[in-house]
């Protein structure tokens, strides 16, 4: 299941909604701190169930917003980043070249690419 809405625009458009109000002014709201709300919105950390709780309670969120957003939640727990930044040129190069090509890897080499890895 893919969803094109991401964490992060939903709690801007929601803020938006309600008077453009600013994050700290929604992490008050919310009694997170306005970094815990950042990390949030910066897809760095999901929202719990709690907060998930306070949004609807705060904010008089539909049933189908919650559902949509725990859905959100759900989904992006299961996606992987990977910060291009923090390689150079040459690392990045070789780091896509095995997320495209790791597919298609035989039982054999999978072995062969650990053990070369020391796991």
């Amino acid at each position: 299941m893919e969803h094109t809405i991401s964490i992060a625009f939903f709690l801007r458009h929601l803020r938006i909604r309600h008077g453009n109000e600013r994050l700290y002014e929604m992490a008050l709201k919310l009694d997170v701190s306005s970094a815990y709300l950042s990390t949030i919105e910066n897809g760095k950390r999901q929202p719990s169930d709690t907060f998930i709780d306070r949004l609807e309670k705060v904010y008089h969120l539909k049933r189908e917003e919650v559902i949509e957003l725990k859905m959100m939640r759900d989904y992006q727990a299961t996606q992987w980043r990977i910060d291009p930044l923090i390689y150079n040129r040459e690392q990045r190069q070789v780091l896509l070249h095995l997320i495209h090509k790791i597919d298609g890897f035989t039982p054999q080499k999978i072995k062969q690419l650990k053990k070369f890895l020391d796991l």
